[in-house]
C-alpha cells in the first residue's frame, strides 16, 4: 500500500480533481477519497467534466476504478473525447458527494483530470424553454467506454427530437453491452407513447433511478450493433 495521503475536499463552486502524479502514471496501491461539499444551500447538482480519463480497464471495474457515489468507472476515454460529463445529484439530507479512486498492485495508467462545477437548484415554477433542435443528433460509438447524452443535457432536450444512437463492437472479442443510467428523466407516460428512449424493442420513459442494463449485441451482417431511438 502506498503511504500517501491523497484525500481531498472541495467546497468551492468550481474545482479540479487530478489523480496523483497526473499527467504521469499514478502509483499502484492507492486509496483516495474526494469529497465534494455544497458551496451553499441552493446547490443541488455537481457537474463533472472528464477532460482526461485513463484507468486500467477490467470487467466490472474490479482493479483500478473511480467510484462516484457507489458507481464504478474505469477504462479509457480518448483524448479527443473531452467535455464528456456526468451529472450527480446531492441526495436528500446530504450536503456532500463522495468519490473514491482505487488502484491495485500493477498496470498503472495516466489517471484523470476532472473539472467540477456545482450547479444551483432550478426553480420548479420556471417553465422550461425548448432550445433549438440540433440539425442532427444521431451518434455512433465504437469504443469500449463511451457516454450517451440527450441533446443539450443537462438542460431540457428540444421538442420534436428524434435521435438514433448506434453502438458497434470495439473489437471482435466483444459479446455484450452494459449500460449504467447515471441520470435519466424523460416525460413520464404509462405506455411511453410520447417521449422515450427505445433500446431494441423496449421503451424507457419517466424518471429512472441509477441502474445498470446488460444485454448481448445482436449480429447484423459483418457487424454487431445495438441501436437506441430517442423521441
Amino acid at each position: 500500500m502506498v503511504n500517501q495521503n491523497c484525500d481531498r475536499t472541495f467546497q468551492r463552486p468550481e474545482f479540479e480533481i487530478r489523480s496523483v502524479n497526473f499527467p504521469l502514471p499514478y502509483p499502484n496501491g492507492l486509496n483516495c477519497r474526494y469529497l465534494v461539499q455544497k458551496a451553499s444551500d441552493d446547490i443541488c447538482w455537481v457537474k463533472l467534466i472528464f477532460l482526461r480519463f485513463d484507468l486500467e480497464p477490467s470487467d466490472d471495474c474490479h482493479f483500478d476504478y473511480l467510484s462516484i457515489n457507489g458507481k464504478r468507472i474505469c477504462g479509457t476515454l480518448q483524448d479527443d473525447e473531452i467535455s464528456i460529463f456526468f451529472l450527480q445529484e446531492f441526495t436528500p439530507n446530504s450536503d456532500e458527494i463522495s468519490m473514491y479512486f482505487r488502484s491495485d498492485g500493477a498496470n498503472a495508467h495516466r489517471g484523470f483530470l476532472i473539472r467540477g462545477e456545482q450547479l444551483k437548484c432550478k426553480s420548479k415554477g420556471t417553465p422550461a424553454v425548448s432550445p433549438k433542435t440540433p440539425s442532427t443528433c444521431d451518434r455512433s460509438y465504437d469504443r469500449d467506454l463511451f457516454v450517451v447524452q440527450s441533446p443539450n443535457f443537462p438542460d431540457p432536450y428540444p421538442a420534436e427530437t428524434d435521435c438514433t444512437f448506434t453502438i458497434s463492437k470495439a473489437n471482435r472479442y466483444i459479446c455484450g453491452l452494459q449500460l449504467t443510467m447515471l441520470a435519466f428523466d424523460v416525460e413520464n407516460e404509462a405506455t411511453c407513447a410520447r417521449d422515450y428512449l427505445q433500446i431494441d424493442e423496449d421503451k424507457l420513459c419517466g424518471p429512472i433511478p441509477t441502474r445498470t442494463i446488460s444485454g448481448p449485441l445482436k449480429p447484423l451482417g459483418d457487424f454487431f450493433k445495438k441501436s437506441f431511438e430517442f423521441n
